[in-house]
């Protein structure tokens, strides 16, 4: 084959997994757990922990551990303590940016994705599936606790231009919205947001805005998030569970019912109802039994829809794409002057010779998006597909050499799908992905 048919291939590889979640079909997904184990990782403190915990007799439990391991789900945690810096310390919505996009957060991300500890501390313990199914976390789910129920500002208020340390309705929303970007770029893990849950009116301390103002704030930005903060987004990787909502409530729910996600509040209280007494926020065994029943449930629903119908035939063995850079296979760190080496494969698995179209994209810093040109011999500004042919498998072969990038963060996937029509089709999307983090040199 060819040089230039053979990085078509590849180019059309990488956007084929861009668009993929681009894509995803809208039709009810059902709330059938996961046919095979799926690893999940849930970063939280204290009022996480109380939520998975099993029945015990020291503190409330909602027994969500064992309601995931018999859903089929392989469940890690972090706490207190954990990761580079100890970053697991730092779990408030103005943190968030540290994990995700912050200057330590490739090597927070590695060892997130490959993390298989429960780490209980305190909170009590839970089970699991007895054996890990190997491979990183595929769910990344994780929760600030309820004094992030205490926001300021106004409901109404928009993001602010820049993130900072305050807790303000303006600024939670432009932290979410920076997360949004991070999510963006990595399509082949489904992010689940759990609002902080809220506080009692005793907890909140006497202030310039009153407590049921600032209760009101956090009801408003929960709102937004589940209605409002995915608008445009155009992948299916990042969900939403109110929790906030759940524990608001006795009546209200967010949850799948009928057909359909439910998300209904009566209007009149945004403080806990079902706190551990009333100087005491966190969720009694009641509230977190409640969110537990509403929550996996939805979780199914999530990860079915993210999922879609990738797989076009399950009784055939899927082509498996392969991405490198450097001869890194997972992330890699490289300063501005350094030169990079693009690498592609493929097993075509039980589709040899099928036709398909090839997809390679580059996502570089600022969300731009570009593909490779087999013309061109390099990435330029634009979703295309370069080539359309039949399937064939090859090792890992180099295909572009690059240097001079811009500093920041840069994805590159490379991808096929089996539906020629020079769109990105879901339908039959197979890719794989890999993030480099390029720093200037001074």
């Amino acid at each position: 084959m060819d040089k230039k048919k053979r990085y078509s291939y590849f180019y059309a590889m990488a956007i084929c997994l861009f668009l993929l979640v681009l894509m995803s079909g809208v039709a009810s997904a059902g709330i059938d757990p996961p046919a095979s184990p799926v690893k999940l990782i849930f970063i939280h403190h204290s009022t996480g922990g109380n939520w998975l915990a099993d029945p015990n007799e020291s503190q409330p439990y909602g027994a969500l551990g064992s309601a995931l391991m018999n859903n089929n789900y392989y469940v890690s945690a972090t706490n207190y303590g954990w990761g580079p810096q100890g970053i697991g310390d730092r779990t408030d919505i103005p943190n968030w940016p540290e994990w995700f996009v912050g200057p330590r957060s490739n090597a927070i991300m590695a060892e997130l994705f490959n993390e298989t500890g429960q780490n209980f501390q305190d909170y009590g313990q839970w089970p699991r599936l007895s054996s890990d199914p190997g491979g990183e976390n595929t769910i990344i789910m994780f929760k600030s606790c309820f004094p992030n129920s205490d926001l300021f500002g106004e409901p109404y208020d928009d993001a602010a231009s820049e993130v900072n340390e305050q807790y303000t309705v303006s600024n939670a929303k432009a932290v979410y919205n920076v997360l949004r970007g991070f999510f963006a770029t990595r399509q082949d893990k489904l992010f689940v947001v759990i609002t902080a849950p809220p506080q009692t009116e005793e907890i909140y301390a006497a202030d310039y805005q009153t407590p049921a103002h600032r209760a009101a704030n956090a009801r408003a930005f929960n709102n937004w998030l589940v209605n409002d903060w995915l608008d445009g987004y155009p992948y299916k990787n990042v969900v939403i569970f109110d929790y906030f909502n759940v524990l608001t409530g006795v009546n209200n729910h967010h949850r799948y019912n009928n057909g359909a996600i439910e998300h209904v509040t009566v209007p009149g209280n945004n403080m806990a109802v079902y706190p551990t007494d009333t100087w005491d926020a966190h969720p009694n065994t009641a509230g977190q039994q409640k969110a537990t029943e509403e929550f996996v449930p939805l979780l199914n629903y999530y990860y079915n829809e993210w999922r879609g119908s990738v797989h076009p035939d399950p009784l055939k063995i899927l082509p498996v794409a392969d991405i490198k850079l450097n001869g890194a296979d997972n992330s890699l760190a490289v300063s501005s002057s350094e030169s990079v080496t693009l690498s592609v494969g493929i097993d075509p698995g039980s589709y040899s010779g099928v036709s398909s179209d090839w997809w390679l994209v580059h996502l570089a810093p600022g969300n731009v998006v570009r593909s490779f040109s087999a013309e061109e011999m390099n990435f330029i500004n634009g979703l295309s597909p370069v080539v359309q042919m039949p399937l064939l498998g090859f090792s890992s072969v180099p295909l572009v050499h690059m240097s001079g990038l811009d500093p920041g963060s840069h994805t590159f996937c490379f991808g096929i799908d089996m539906a020629v029509n020079g769109v990105p089709d879901i339908d039959s999307l197979c890719y794989d992905c890999m993030v480099m983090d390029v720093k200037m040199v001074r």
